[in-house]
């Protein structure tokens, strides 16, 4: 299973378009899960909207990946888009297959 690790709140209209999106993929393809990292209550809401393979996609909140950053740089906020640029670059790194990004800092990585 490819594993892709995604910032939900990248772009003009996220975590609406982001969601979409995903929801699409792991519907067309059973062998993707992906990542969803995003402020916890905007994402749960949005992906509640759809009908998906639910095993496919998982939320991991903004909070408990920069509360795990901050103690590597102090400069992170919850409302600094690069930060969740890095946090899901870190969990790319780590574990998963992927990453991408929505917005004027697109970005795909693939191991």
């Amino acid at each position: 299973m490819i594993q892709v690790a995604v910032d939900a709140m990248g772009g003009d209209h996220a975590p609406g378009e982001i969601v979409k999106g995903v929801v699409d993929a792991v519907s067309h393809r059973a062998d993707i899960q992906v990542l969803l990292v995003g402020k916890e209550d905007v994402v749960a809401k949005e992906l509640s909207r759809h009908t998906y393979p639910k095993k496919q996609v998982r939320l991991i909140p903004e909070s408990r990946l920069l509360e795990r950053w901050l103690g590597y740089d102090e400069k992170f906020s919850e409302s600094d888009g690069d930060a969740l640029l890095a946090l899901a670059a870190d969990i790319c790194r780590e574990t998963k297959d992927a990453m991408g990004r929505a917005g004027e800092k697109l970005a795909l990585v693939r191991k």
